[in-house]
């Protein structure tokens, strides 16, 4: 919350723009106190370059304005909860860049964000035998941009897709016909993963395991990725009006976050 406040504090929003990679411009835009440790806010990814061009009836033209274009997401903090909900757009500003924006902002202050999760499936995958976990992550390669530590699977997911110029890689680690279970190592790997999602460097499409069958539960293979906390809405958006898309959006995402309940 004082990140927030700090940058909406700089009233020249000129000075709120930070440059985080070649032709990756973004700014806060705007910051609305909602209520006592609640607050929503709008982020703008600023476009200069590889502006479109107007359509009149029988051709195209020159964009008619010297202004650069924005890209919105909407986003909303709940400091009591310590429960972030945004607007989900990896073309704009996906989760990643968020964080490096508040960072740089800040000075190099360190922050990390972990998907809030439905706790079912993961519960029972943390209580059962394993004997299967597949899974596939496009980006490979950019592991090395994230805190991936010393983990073996992910130095191998590194190290194939720079070999390769693999864009996505599965893997399947499994006990095969052997009747042994994966070991409790195999867990934390999982987790790891897990904590992947929403990364701007990092895609993870899939993740799956299958549990053994215990008294208590039957085989079965789980999806590790339908439980990150999230919801989906299809909104009708003004095709002009700034403003009100974000009051369309905003109002969507309170809807969201009254109901989540992780």
């Amino acid at each position: 919350m004082d990140a927030l406040n700090y940058i909406n504090d700089i009233q020249d929003k000129p000075n709120r723009q930070k440059v985080l990679a070649p032709f990756f411009e973004v700014r806060l835009e705007s910051l609305e106190r909602e209520s006592d440790g609640v607050v929503c806010c709008e982020m703008i990814r600023i476009q200069r370059t590889n502006l479109p061009p107007e359509v009149e009836a029988e051709s195209i033209i020159e964009l008619s304005t010297n202004n650069p274009l924005g890209h919105s997401i909407v986003f909303r903090y709940d400091h009591a909860r310590n429960f972030l909900g945004i607007q989900s757009d990896r073309r704009v500003i996906a989760i990643g860049r968020f964080r490096d924006y508040i960072m740089q902002m800040r000075n190099g202050d360190d922050y990390s964000f972990t998907p809030v999760i439905r706790e079912d499936n993961w519960e029972r995958f943390n209580r059962s035998p394993i004997r299967k976990v597949s899974f596939s992550i496009a980006g490979p390669s950019n592991l090395s941009d994230v805190d991936a530590g010393d983990e073996p699977a992910f130095v191998a997911l590194q190290s194939m897709g720079e070999a390769y110029s693999a864009p996505s890689i599965k893997i399947e680690i499994s006990v095969g016909h052997n009747r042994a279970n994966l070991n409790d190592k195999i867990k934390e790997m999982v987790a790891g993963i897990r904590n992947f999602v929403g990364s701007e460097n990092v895609d993870v499409r899939s993740l799956n395991a299958k549990i053994a069958k215990t008294d208590e539960e039957p085989s079965e293979t789980i999806d590790l990725l339908e439980d990150v906390l999230s919801s989906t809405e299809e909104l009708e958006l003004h095709d002009k009006d700034p403003s009100v898309n974000y009051s369309i959006k905003m109002a969507a995402l309170r809807r969201s976050m009254r109901d989540w309940q992780p």
